[in-house]
């Protein structure tokens, strides 16, 4: 018992040494990592996202430990996978060229397949890991069509001011194919936000609603694992679509406006009617998250590029305290009753006036 605790207290001294480690070689400009040759340019708006990005997992570590103490799950693995997931998205977050803002969300979303699959033994959660890995797929390869397209219509540049310069320099910063590419990469990076939640939220309403309940990925993915995803998905996605959208599509501003304008209205009403159906209380707050990506993605529409998107990321960490404030509470009923239905929230205050205050 006391070898496990002190091994315990090991593995989480060394995620925090490495965590600072990482976050003073990525943010030191003193360092090597300043701009790594032009692929991380050391500008404020990337810092505040990293840093936003390493709250997130600075606070999903702690709100892991019990819970995978209590359910007898491997530590050690679910650790890494967490810190492999934090380095990506934060590669995202700084990332200037289409190559590493592909890869940065691939390293992110292979570690988010096996997070949601980490109670393995449990057939449904299988299911649901599946259904989220085929969704993946097809959001990268929706996504690295429209690069394509892009990589093309710029003479075969890379890096997003390149990407610009070969536009202006072709002519083809209005051409069909520039449409092309910014339809594709919008719906690819649309399903970054939260594909499996939604698709999943709107099969409730069909004949299959049941079966869509006992898959779904949100359902049986333990609850620390969907706080993790259903908040640094939105900051990856978020960062990705302000870099992206600002840069290489400069000179199709309005048609971009429209397509986000589009998205954050259906996030933010499907998302909150889907979310005012649900019974589980986890449930609930991974298909509000879709709102509340609505209102990041607003901000990003009337944000400005000189200000960082100041706005943005202030309400971003707003949402990230309050949301995984939420789930630790969730994560700590759940343990002590074994449930996680809202019905069994009733008569709260009478049973433990503290913990609901909480």
């Amino acid at each position: 018992m006391i070898w496990h605790v002190q091994n315990e207290n090991f593995i989480l001294d060394s995620t925090r040494i490495f965590m600072k480690a990482f976050h003073l070689l990525l943010f030191d400009g003193s360092l090597i990592f300043q701009n790594l040759f032009g692929k991380f340019p050391n500008e404020q708006f990337q810092r505040n996202l990293s840093i936003s990005y390493l709250l997130c997992s600075t606070l999903c570590i702690p709100l892991s430990v019990e819970y995978i103490e209590c359910t007898e799950m491997a530590i050690t693995e679910f650790l890494l996978f967490i810190l492999t997931a934090t380095i990506g998205g934060m590669f995202l977050c700084g990332a200037n060229d289409l190559i590493t803002i592909f890869v940065a969300p691939e390293c992110f979303s292979l570690c988010s397949y096996l997070l949601s699959g980490y109670t393995k033994k449990d057939v449904r959660s299988n299911e649901a890991t599946m259904k989220y890995l085929l969704m993946g797929g097809a959001s990268s390869s929706i996504l690295v069509h429209g690069f394509s397209w892009l990589y093309g219509s710029s003479g075969g540049e890379i890096e997003l001011q390149e990407i610009v310069n070969g536009l202006i320099n072709t002519q083809m910063y209005n051409s069909p194919g520039i449409s092309i590419a910014l339809i594709f990469i919008t719906v690819g990076i649309g399903f970054k936000l939260s594909p499996a939640l939604l698709i999943n939220g709107l099969l409730t309403y069909t004949k299959e609603c049941e079966r869509s309940e006992e898959s779904s990925f949100d359902s049986n993915s333990p609850t620390p694992v969907v706080a993790f995803l259903s908040v640094t998905s939105k900051v990856a996605a978020s960062a990705s679509a302000t870099r992206i959208f600002d840069i290489p599509f400069y000179f199709s501003s309005n048609e971009w406006h429209l397509l986000l304008e589009i998205l954050a209205i259906l996030s933010m009403i499907l998302g909150n009617l889907i979310a005012i159906t649900q019974t589980s209380m986890k449930r609930m707050l991974a298909y509000s998250s879709i709102g509340q990506i609505g209102y990041v993605i607003i901000g990003i529409i009337v944000g400005d590029s000189n200000d960082g998107y100041a706005s943005m990321i202030t309400y971003m960490l707003f949402y990230i305290s309050m949301n995984l404030g939420t789930f630790a509470c969730i994560v700590l009923f759940g343990l002590r009753t074994g449930t996680e239905n809202i019905r069994d929230y009733a008569g709260l205050y009478t049973k433990d006036p503290f913990w609901l205050s909480l």
